[in-house]
């Protein structure tokens, strides 16, 4: 069972850990000392980032059957809804955890009449997860495309 909950201080490690899964991945060829610094710093800088450019965010573990299996930063506002962040670890991925958690938000979307908003990398295989749930390029530029899905008007509350 896929459920998600907010994240507490407890979810430190974990979120670590998630990022180094997700990322660790590309610089696989770097060697272990090396990669773990270059990864503290894109972790610092990352969270750093996020805190700067959405203050409201608030972040979600993602769990199956109890353990924490992703996660899914989120900040809400009145008119919209943006995904900061999904990441789902891989020993999880390709179970369909990130469709269900994304669903999930654009059902909520819907029901409070918001726009659901997220920001891909244009070579990104989750682009496609993207379009099928509904959400369509805005703008697009080398390094990203900016992605929207407008309320369904027959959900709304």
């Amino acid at each position: 069972m896929t459920t998600t909950r907010p994240a507490t201080v407890e979810d430190a490690g974990f979120l670590r850990e998630l990022f180094d899964d997700v990322r660790g991945a590309d610089l696989a060829a770097i060697e272990p000392v090396q990669r773990r610094t270059l990864l503290t710093i894109q972790y610092r800088g990352r969270e750093t980032q996020y805190a700067a450019a959405y203050p409201a965010a608030v972040d979600h573990i993602i769990e199956v059957d109890g353990r924490p299996a992703g996660r899914i930063l989120v900040e809400e506002g009145a008119e919209n809804v943006h995904v900061v962040d999904i990441a789902v670890s891989a020993a999880e991925r390709g179970r369909g955890l990130g469709s269900t958690v994304l669903r999930t938000w654009c059902d909520r979307a819907d029901e409070t009449g918001r726009t659901l908003t997220l920001t891909v990398a244009p070579d990104n295989p989750a682009r496609r997860l993207y379009e099928r749930l509904g959400l369509e390029a805005v703008a697009e530029d080398p390094t990203a495309v900016r992605m929207r899905r407008q309320p369904r008007e027959d959900s709304r509350a």
